[in-house]
């Protein structure tokens, strides 16, 4: 419950996450119920807040200056457990024009904390400014253990203001490290375990796109062996998991679990049942990319066609392999 006391008032009491200094314009604010009284006007959250967080309350009555207040939930003193377990891409090379990257931990974390407890440093061990975008909304994956970071793709681009004004982030030739420190907190509000570091070395931009035919499939010799498929460049982890699938020469899909390995460079699959004698096929979303975003149906710098903006040109790719009854 938050209240701003004083005689009877009405007027607009809203409560964001961040600090004071963090409010923007069209910021969306945390749900939650304000009711007034002859003691001043109260806001409860429908859903409970995080602890440790920082929020800031604004009161705006309806004659008088706009209040603001900030104040942080406090946390129980929890074991922490919680740690990073990787960064991705897991390699130590990275090209100038990477797009993305993620950070896995080995619990469910509080959100709101990117712009505060991670950041990307140069040789200098000085911040590199605006390399990130970070929305209002994070990008946490559907069990908030996955954190994506966006590089900005207008400095990315090729051409475009950003890239003409400042370039693109990263620069070939230059290390860079990225580092989440340990006062992050998780979903109950412990700490992290450790603080971590991941450095890169950053090479030249990567304007190819992917190709299937450079692939190497190692197919299964005995019913038991997994699949298995070295891939001649670092290609996007998420996507990985997600956008290759084994199926049948009839199209229906085989279970299994999938492995990525080798720093986002092999990619296995291991069947729920022993392979059958047959043909299969390894089918392959077009949208798959790799570090820089180029994905088997285009560049990522490659200008839109207005009329073909949403449009795929290419169906699913299919690789075709034996199993064989021996």
């Amino acid at each position: 419950m938050v209240t701003f006391a004083g005689g009877e008032q009405a007027g607009d009491l809203r409560v964001f996450t961040g600090p004071r200094d963090e409010l923007a314009a069209g910021r969306v604010s945390v749900l939650g119920a304000t009711s007034g009284g002859r003691t001043g006007v109260s806001w409860a959250p429908r859903y409970p807040l995080q602890p440790g967080q920082r929020y800031t309350a604004v009161w705006q009555p309806l004659d008088g200056d706009r209040i603001t207040a900030t104040f942080t939930v406090p946390g129980l003193e929890l074991a922490a457990t919680t740690r990073v377990e990787a960064v991705f891409p897991s390699s130590d090379v990275v090209p100038e024009n990477l797009l993305r990257l993620y950070i896995q931990f080995s619990a469910p974390m509080s959100r709101g904390g990117a712009t505060r407890f991670v950041e990307l440093v140069g040789e200098d061990d000085a911040p590199i400014a605006g390399a990130f975008v970070v929305p209002e909304q994070e990008l946490w994956s559907p069990t908030d253990d996955r954190l994506t970071l966006f590089f900005d793709p207008g400095r990315l681009k090729q051409g475009v203001g950003p890239n003409l004004a400042a370039g693109p982030p990263l620069r070939a030739g230059q290390e860079v490290t990225l580092r989440v420190q340990a006062e992050w907190r998780d979903a109950h509000g412990a700490p992290l375990r450790e603080s971590f570091e991941h450095t890169w070395q950053v090479v030249e931009a990567d304007r190819e796109q992917p190709r299937t035919d450079a692939w190497t499939v190692h197919t299964p010799e005995t019913p038991q062996d997994p699949l298995r498929v070295d891939l001649p460049e670092v290609l996007d982890r998420a996507l990985l998991n997600r956008m290759l699938f084994v199926e049948t020469q009839a199209g229906t899909p085989v279970g299994g679990e999938v492995t990525v390995a080798r720093g986002e460079r092999a990619w296995s699959f291991a069947p729920s049942s022993p392979w059958a004698p047959g043909r299969y096929a390894i089918s392959v979303d077009p949208d798959l990319e790799d570090l820089a975003g180029n994905s088997l149906e285009r560049l990522f710098d490659e200008p839109l066609v207005e009329d073909q903006v949403g449009r795929p040109t290419l169906d699913r790719l299919r690789l075709v392999f034996t199993v064989g009854a021996s």
